[in-house]
């Protein structure tokens, strides 16, 4: 987003828009239309993101959501993993259960490609 740079934050309104027009207008093959995002910090624009999350159900595109953590620890503060996780929990397609996780940068090979986006 314009104005917002590497290290201060994470906003997400303008990609949810860019990302529901591009699949809104992508053919209906049979193939299921996901958004996977990944963040590291608490959504800064979370509000306006909801908005555009509205625009991706609309289009049909499930939103999958992963909190990348920095340890093994969860952490709390500005740069908190469980604060990223409160801010985009609300914005994954139901149910959370299979549509969102926080993991270690270690995990998500094996959690979201091995597992979640293995084809059989």
């Amino acid at each position: 987003q314009e104005g917002h740079y590497m290290g201060e934050g994470t906003f997400l309104a303008e990609s949810f828009d860019i990302a529901a027009g591009l699949l809104a207008n992508a053919p209906n093959d049979g193939r299921m239309k996901v958004l996977l995002v990944l963040i590291d910090s608490k959504i800064e624009d979370a509000d306006q993101t909801s908005l555009a999350k509205s625009k991706l159900d609309a289009a049909g595109v499930h939103t999958v959501g992963i909190v990348i953590r920095k340890s093994i620890l969860h952490t709390t503060g500005v740069e908190g993993d469980l604060e990223a996780e409160a801010s985009l929990r609300p914005l994954v397609t139901e149910p959370q259960e299979t549509h969102f996780a926080n993991l270690m940068i270690d995990e998500l090979q094996e959690t979201v490609f091995e597992k979640w986006c293995n084809p059989s």
